[in-house]
């Protein structure tokens, strides 16, 4: 009996063992023990260690069950990098000793190490050092982290640092003041996150990029100063905003004010600007706003209601998301989106309109909305919907349509769950105003047009006066007229014919398919983030360095031109987004459509205007149209490498190139022999590259074109 009850008991050891490992790999080479008496996680080897990806199963590091349990770590020498979220949550780990043979940090390694103490650099490495136990580069010029568990109330950050890291005061809930050297130029994304017991902070005028959250979960911040010299950022009473008072960037979250008047200069509301403003019940958004970002507003509890003005087109994800008190919110017109999770958890939202002009809402946008009553949806079309919309919403609560759509919502997804939809009571058709504008903005013809029926430009056919290089011809308005839904607007669109012009009137068609022909913009688009501003470059030689494009930053006040495919600002996809679609192959969904979704400055602005080829399409360009391969060459122009593409009919008896396809000096053009290529419709596309940037991933440069119907 013994015998069986011992090897039932070693059984049971066997198979408990491995959930409760004391050992273990973290990379190729490397390994890992942990002394359960001590507290004490000791890492030998040789090369990388594996990068985490999650807090949770199966994406930890073996060691994560002892996490409460470790105290100290100790790596070795041999180790070269130190995994993305290797020492995350070791809410009991105190100090950390970093040998000379660590040369690279993955990101959040440090993530909650509450009672961290000490991080310690052997002073042989040669990337990275520490002073009193705040890890810094080796030349002390970027602060990497300050260590979480710290005592003091106070920190001067020394002044060789020019850069902050993202989340490098992460946690340190002890500090109360912290001072920001004039050397400092950069502060991170989360740079301050969780500073609980930090009362204010003060922003030099070094200062020129301010990263995404940096001052968030701060509960106690009550103001955010800036140095009145600082030429990028500006403060009103403690409340962050760029210089030019456009964009509200940051509403301290320890103000006791109970309500805030935006200022009229602000036209954009910045990601999770008044994120968990807990003692706000009011804020007045002037009519001067267009743009509510990313969790404006998400986890305002004590918010009761807000008018939303005129000018806003998308209410963006989770821009209202707990905000627990809301009994009242005014959607206007001009919205056509609602983001996901936008107004997830109002619990105290009794009734909502969704204007006519709304086509589409997000993922879980009124989940858990548990105090709704009634809803009003306006729109002729029932709006496509995401995941769960109305999650959590009681079905039988009246849902109120146009009379002449109610089967259509019977029959939607989602919207067929209501059982009890109702016509919305009114004495009149429904009618909606439709509006014709000439290439300027001018008014055309305006008129109110009834619902279902297809609305009829009467005017006589626009113009556009010649100029000094091109003639105009009306061709068509900027998008296909339409069965009336709701308000539109139809602008008059026009063919350029250059004067003088060669085989192609200076306007250069380019075949991409057999049946495709495009033109291309005038340069490459560049993209500024602080005030989210696209423009197209005004030549096509121009180019933004590589160190520029560097600076890529949710704030970053620089232009850059490189970034992924379908980083419009859609639904978050913004080019400093880590999680930018990337796929150059699907350009069919509007939303990715730049002037659709997003203003190009000098672009037009046009429903299927602007975008960039696809593969395929570049395939056919190069290789498949006629004569193609003697249609493009690399060539230097300006002092640019780059290449020429010639246009389908291109005169050669103009100008030729040598269409040799390597070696940029083939063809050494100046300004003016350029111009020669380019009135007769050639373009150049600038070699500017593929580069990887960290967390942003490997970012590309596209060209953008003109989809002619």
């Amino acid at each position: 009996m013994m015998k069986k009850l011992l090897t039932l008991f070693l059984a049971l050891a066997a198979s408990v063992a491995p959930l409760f490992a004391q050992s273990g790999t973290c990379g190729t080479n490397l390994t890992w023990t942990l002394d359960t008496k001590t507290g004490t996680l000791t890492i030998s080897g040789t090369g990388a260690m594996t990068d985490y990806t999650s807090s949770y199963p199966p994406n930890t590091p073996s060691w994560s069950s002892y996490n409460e349990s470790i105290k100290t770590v100790i790596i070795e020498d041999g180790v070269t990098s130190i995994g993305n979220s290797a020492f995350s949550w070791c809410i009991s780990l105190t100090s950390i000793t970093i040998p000379n043979s660590v040369i690279s940090f993955g990101s959040y390694v440090f993530y909650d190490c509450r009672s961290l103490t000490s991080i310690l650099v052997d002073s042989e490495n040669p990337n990275y050092c520490d002073i009193d136990g705040v890890l810094f580069n080796k030349n002390k010029t970027t602060l990497i982290q300050y260590p979480a568990g710290k005592s003091a109330t106070s920190y001067t950050i020394p002044n060789s640092v020019t850069s902050i890291g993202n989340d490098a005061f992460d946690g340190c809930s002890s500090l109360t003041s912290i001072t920001i050297p004039t050397s400092v130029t950069y502060i991170g994304s989360y740079a301050f996150g969780y500073c609980y017991s930090l009362t204010s902070i003060s922003i030099p005028n070094s200062v020129t990029s301010i990263g995404y959250n940096a001052f968030s979960y701060c509960g106690n911040l009550t103001s955010v100063t800036v140095d009145s010299e600082n030429p990028y950022y500006c403060d009103i009473d403690g409340v962050l905003f760029n210089k030019n008072k456009t964009t509200l960037i940051r509403y301290p979250e320890g103000k006791s004010a109970t309500s805030y008047i935006i200022p009229n200069s602000v036209t954009s509301v910045g990601y999770d600007a008044f994120y968990n403003c807990s003692s706000l019940t009011s804020v007045t958004i002037p009519n001067s706003v267009t743009s509510i970002k990313w969790g404006a507003f998400s986890e305002c509890r004590s918010l009761t209601s807000v008018t939303i003005p005129n000018g806003v087109t998308s209410i963006e994800g989770y821009a209202f998301s707990e905000c627990s008190s809301l009994t009242s919110v005014t959607i206007p017109n001009s919205v056509t989106t609602i983001g996901k999770q936008a107004f997830k958890g109002c619990r105290s939202l009794t009734s909502v309109t969704i204007p006519n002009s709304v086509t589409s809402i997000g993922d879980m946008a009124f989940e858990d909305c548990t105090g709704l009553t009634s809803i009003t949806c306006e729109a002729v079309a029932p709006p496509t919907l995401g995941n769960n919309v109305f999650g959590g919403v009681d079905k039988s609560i009246p849902l109120y349509v146009p009379a002449q759509s109610i089967d259509l919502y019977k029959a939607a997804e989602q919207w067929k769950d209501f059982t009890n939809i109702l016509p919305i009571t009114s004495s009149t058709p429904a009618t909606f105003t439709i509006t014709f504008l000439n290439y300027d903005g001018s008014e055309l013809q305006s008129s109110e047009v009834e619902a279902g029926t297809m609305p009829q430009y009467n005017g006589t056919e626009p113009t556009k006066p010649a100029d000094a290089q091109y003639t105009y011809t009306f061709a068509g308005w900027d998008k296909e007229i339409a069965v009336v839904t709701a308000d539109a607007t139809y602008t008059a669109t026009f063919e350029a014919i250059a004067v003088g012009g060669g085989a192609t009137g200076g306007i250069g068609l380019f075949s991409v398919s057999a049946t495709q022909k495009v033109t291309f913009s005038q340069g490459n688009l560049q993209y500024r983030a602080s005030d989210n501003t696209w423009r197209f470059a005004n030549e096509q030689y121009d180019v933004i360095s590589w160190e520029q494009n560097k600076q890529l930053s949710q704030t970053c006040n620089q232009w850059i031109d490189l970034f992924k495919f379908a980083s419009s600002g859609y639904n978050g996809f913004y080019p400093w987004a880590d999680n930018t679609y990337n796929s150059s192959e699907d350009i069919t969904n509007t939303n990715y459509d730049w002037g659709v979704y997003n203003p190009i400055v000098n672009g037009g602005n046009k429903a299927g205007m602007w975008r960039t080829l696809t593969i395929s399409e570049w395939t056919y360009l190069f290789n498949e149209r006629k004569n193609a391969n003697s249609l493009f060459g690399v060539a230097c122009v300006n002092g640019i490498n780059g290449l020429i593409i010639l246009p389908d009919e291109f005169d050669v008896s103009t100008c030729s190139i040598n269409t040799s396809h390597s070696g940029y000096t083939n063809n050494i053009l100046t300004i003016e022999q350029w111009k020669a290529f380019e009135t007769n419709g050639a373009i150049f596309l600038p070699a500017n590259g593929h580069i990887p940037l960290g967390n942003q991933g490997n970012l590309d440069g596209f060209y953008w074109l003109y989809i002619k119907k």
